[in-house]
């Protein structure tokens, strides 16, 4: 669900973009690799409802933290990339970064601060 969704998301902007650069269309296992690491910096969560036995294991975060670079296993029967996520920080603070930033490609740009 999550790979879909930023598939669509790519497809979207890269062929609405007519200038201004391109974005890569990763695949999944890199994309789902960003995903667990967008989890665990804390920038996106589970939602409220979530079931939290099959949520983030916080030894696991410790090993990942530690240099352990084995993915990380969920207990119970919870697959991350079909949970519903929440953004953890507030949106204009995103908006605000990716307009200072000039490294960053237009067509992230313009998705970003539409």
């Amino acid at each position: 669900m999550v790979y879909d969704e930023y598939k669509k998301i790519i497809n979207r902007y890269v062929i609405s973009s007519t200038s201004g650069g391109s974005v890569k269309l990763h695949k999944k296992p890199i994309a789902l690799k960003s995903f667990e690491y967008l989890l665990l910096i804390e920038l996106i969560g589970f939602s409220s409802n979530h079931n939290t036995s099959s949520g983030i294991d916080t030894a696991a975060d410790a090993a990942v933290s530690a240099g352990n670079k084995k993915p990380r296993q969920t207990s119970g029967n919870g697959m991350k990339e079909f949970s519903m996520m929440k953004l953890l920080l507030d949106p204009n603070l995103i908006v605000q970064a990716a307009s200072n930033r000039q490294d960053l490609p237009v067509v992230v740009k313009r998705w970003v601060c539409q």
